[in-house]
């Protein structure tokens, strides 16, 4: 009984703390800090948030370029690299020289640093070509953000015509935005929704420059 109750007592010790950050990013938009950069690439989150499984619905195809935005510490970058192969780029790009660096070590260490463009910037300042990206991916970036709308119009224009946007939030990360207020960014933008696929630990999007919407709830396994 009181191991139950000192389990209760730690849920909502938890819970507490997660709602206070919430409240706290939501008022306060800002990027992760990077004090904390190490739970990015912990093995509780590599359990929750598997790379390979959140791309394989997005459809990533060799010889594409892919632009990353919120690289963060490449646990994500290093899966793109692999898919796009030895014809395709990924650029990746974060305002954190601290992850970048971890990143980069990263993709040394698996062989597939010479597909990857890190870029220390924000979208703004970023040397991006207009209609270059057949793919563009943003993980847990938008409640990083006080206002993302510039930073979304900058992307619709890198999107290559018939290109997607990959979004995917994580409900545990204290900044992360529920689907419909990710989709009222995207829409005012100009991007258009393809489905959106949610798994307990995080949720997909996928939008595309061009076309109407369709099928707003998908079932894991869909190639969108």
């Amino acid at each position: 009984m009181s191991l139950s109750r000192s389990l209760l007592r730690l849920a909502g010790f938890a819970g507490g703390a997660l709602l206070g950050l919430r409240l706290h990013w939501f008022r306060q938009p800002r990027p992760w800090p990077r004090l904390l950069a190490a739970w990015l690439d912990c093995d509780l989150r590599r359990r929750w948030l598997d790379p390979a499984s959140l791309l394989d619905p997005i459809g990533v195809q060799p010889g594409m370029h892919v632009l990353e935005v919120g690289c963060g510490t490449g646990v994500v970058t290093e899966e793109l690299a692999r898919r796009v192969g030895e014809q395709g780029t990924v650029t990746a790009l974060d305002i954190q020289m601290d992850l970048i660096q971890r990143a980069r070590t990263r993709l040394r260490e698996a062989g597939l640093a010479d597909r990857v463009r890190f870029l220390f910037a924000d979208t703004a300042g970023a040397p991006l070509d207009p209609q270059s990206a057949d793919l563009i991916v943003l993980g847990s970036v938008l409640g990083e953000i006080p206002d993302p709308h510039p930073m979304l119009v900058t992307l619709f224009g890198v999107a290559k015509p018939g290109s997607r946007l990959a979004v995917y939030e994580e409900p545990l990360m204290p900044g992360a935005l529920p689907p419909a207020m990710a989709q009222m960014h995207l829409h005012a933008a100009g991007f258009r929704r393809g489905g959106h696929i949610r798994q307990l630990t995080y949720w997909l999007g996928v939008y595309y420059r061009d076309g109407d919407e369709w099928d707003p709830n998908l079932k894991p396994g869909t190639i969108l």
